[in-house]
């Protein structure tokens, strides 16, 4: 049995999907990953995938799509829950509608960018800082990066997809 002899002396920001600050204001709901075979990874907005099921939910994968909000972290997952890159289809998904959430941004951001939602393409779910021609999803109105990083980094996410959603600066 090996034995753990070097220890970092930096503590990582954060996961992705981690909710930030207060919980007061934000609004969680339980959904659940009804994608047929693609998992749904920790910080990645999820449409509403039917108008008769509110529970039911999907990666996003056409600009027109509706979206319901981001994918929260949580330890609580069995491991037959979980794949490589997120929670299985079927399974439930903690999804916040409105809040402030550490997430993993695929451009470069600074406080004040607006959000913009992959949904073409790849990545699909992924979250920006600027619009990427015809493959994001303009969200603008929903959302803005509190904090400042690198291409892939986590950052704070400040959001309201809420049906009265306008987040101002």
């Amino acid at each position: 049995m090996s034995v753990q002899t070097s220890y970092s002396a930096t503590m990582t920001r954060g996961f992705a999907g981690q909710k930030v600050g207060s919980p007061h204001g934000d609004m969680v709901e339980t959904m659940r990953n009804d994608e047929s075979t693609a998992e749904i990874g920790f910080g990645k907005a999820v449409k509403h995938a039917s108008v008769s099921d509110e529970q039911s939910a999907k990666l996003p994968a056409a600009i027109t799509d509706l979206l319901g909000g981001i994918v929260l972290h949580s330890h609580h997952y069995d491991s037959d829950e979980l794949g490589d890159t997120g929670v299985k289809p079927g399974n439930e998904l903690n999804v916040a509608r409105k809040g402030r959430v550490l997430v993993p941004c695929v451009d470069a951001f600074q406080p004040g960018d607006r959000l913009h939602v992959v949904c073409v393409g790849s990545n699909f779910g992924g979250l920006r800082a600027s619009a990427d021609s015809t493959n994001t999803k303009d969200c603008t109105n929903q959302g803005v990066w509190r904090s400042a990083g690198g291409a892939g980094d986590l950052g704070v996410l400040e959001f309201d997809f809420t049906a009265s959603a306008t987040i101002q600066d």
